[in-house]
């Protein structure tokens, strides 16, 4: 038998099944940001809904409190994640584009050659001129 209330219990749950299930939505809409690891935290996700959905009436306030707290706190951070994901696959694809024109095989020749440059001389100007003329001394 299962006794479920509908109370606050309810909507955390279902809050946070919606979460996980844009979250398990990500490999359909945007392919290249999902990890395989995905399906292990959103199967995760699922079951701890049902127990929250389930057995939440069991929990006194300040308990609920805390599964708010964590819910929260896990939506957050899941968001961010893939926001980061996100902004490394950018990151990939401009460095992509670069190598692909060049533009850092070119640069990295130049700096070579700049490195192996002699040390400067004692005398600053190679022709013994100043650059403003005579000064006096």
């Amino acid at each position: 038998m299962l006794n479920i209330a509908f109370g606050a219990n309810i909507a955390i749950g279902l809050l946070f099944f919606f979460a996980i299930l844009i979250f398990h939505g990500l490999r359909i809409v945007k392919p290249e940001l999902a990890r395989d690891e995905d399906i292990f935290f959103t199967t995760l996700g699922f079951l701890f809904c049902s127990i929250i959905v389930v057995h939440g009436w069991r929990l006194d306030p300040i308990l609920f409190f805390s599964q708010v707290i964590i819910i929260f706190l896990i939506i957050v951070t899941g968001w961010e994640n893939i926001r980061l994901r996100g902004q490394v696959k950018k990151a990939e694809v401009y460095l992509q584009t670069l190598e692909n024109l060049n533009i850092i095989n070119d640069y990295i020749c130049e700096v070579k050659d700049l490195s192996d440059d002699e040390p400067y001389d004692d005398e600053p100007y190679p022709t013994g001129e100043e650059p403003y003329g005579d000064r006096e001394k």
